[in-house]
């Protein structure tokens, strides 16, 4: 580890050699230690440990054997706050990190799982903090965090398009919507009793329109439902068409009622 040295070094009169070897040969040096700062250079574990000197290497298997595990990161090397990205050095030998090992040079990963390195594409960022070495971020053909499975979304993306574009409702009877669950944007509702709007839940950000036929019967919102504008339920028009977004507990409503021919 090459230590910065001190500006107040120039405060003096200085001869050329003083100033070679003692100061701008030591910026240098810690120029080369930083990214990008040299050539990736290559690490062997040792007992489980590599003892980096520079900001980028390439990391190898004891004894090129066809895995090997790195549980321990050494600092000697590398003051607080120093960047390190590490690699594996061949595609056919792959290096598990270990994860919170404990003790010095432990490293500690965003997941808190152990990470393979199998692709000498793959980059791993860490961050020196103490005697541990913490999860900067990671990068690589395989090492992308993936939100949700493809497949998963690919088998279900006609179900999902049919939920938000179809033409067909979803039908709905009872006097409150209690034991409802919406499975289309849009809801045919066909009163066969006063009923009241006021027991919809749900988890996640939606936005719902209801097509209630009143059928001569009224339809109540109760105080947690807020009428954003329009208006009032007409138990007499031939459709009421309610469009909600719901966000939790947070429920608003426009009311807009259908003319009779």
């Amino acid at each position: 580890m090459t230590t910065i040295p001190d500006i107040q070094f120039l405060d003096q009169a200085r001869t050329e050699s003083e100033l070679k070897n003692q100061f701008f040969s030591e910026i240098l040096d810690c120029i080369a230690e930083l990214p990008g700062g040299s050539a990736v250079s290559n690490l062997t574990i040792s007992s489980g440990a590599v003892t980096p000197a520079t900001a980028a290497h390439s990391v190898d298997t004891e004894h090129e054997d066809s895995s090997d595990d790195l549980d321990r990161i050494a600092v000697t090397e590398h003051p607080e706050g120093r960047i390190l990205m590490l690699s594996c050095a061949d595609n056919s030998r792959s290096v598990t990190l270990k994860h919170g090992m404990g003790g010095w040079g432990q490293v500690l990963l965003n997941d808190e799982s152990d990470l393979v390195l199998s692709d000498t594409r793959d980059r791993i960022v860490l961050q020196r903090k103490a005697d541990t070495w913490e999860e900067v971020f990671r990068a690589g053909p395989s090492l992308q965090f993936e939100i949700v499975n493809p497949a998963i979304l690919k088998a279900d993306m006609p179900n999902v398009i049919e939920t938000m574009f179809s033409d067909d409702y979803q039908t709905h009877t009872g006097t409150d919507l209690a034991a409802f669950t919406p499975i289309r944007n849009k809801i045919e509702w066909t009163l066969t009793a006063a009923s009241t709007f006021d027991e919809l839940s749900q988890d996640n950000p939606v936005s719902l329109v209801f097509y209630i036929k009143p059928a001569g019967f009224t339809l109540s919102f109760a105080a947690s439902v807020y009428i954003m504008y329009g208006e009032s339920f007409d138990d007499t028009a031939p459709e009421v068409r309610v469009s909600v977004d719901i966000n939790g507990s947070d429920k608003r409503v426009t009311i807009a009622n259908a003319k009779a021919v």
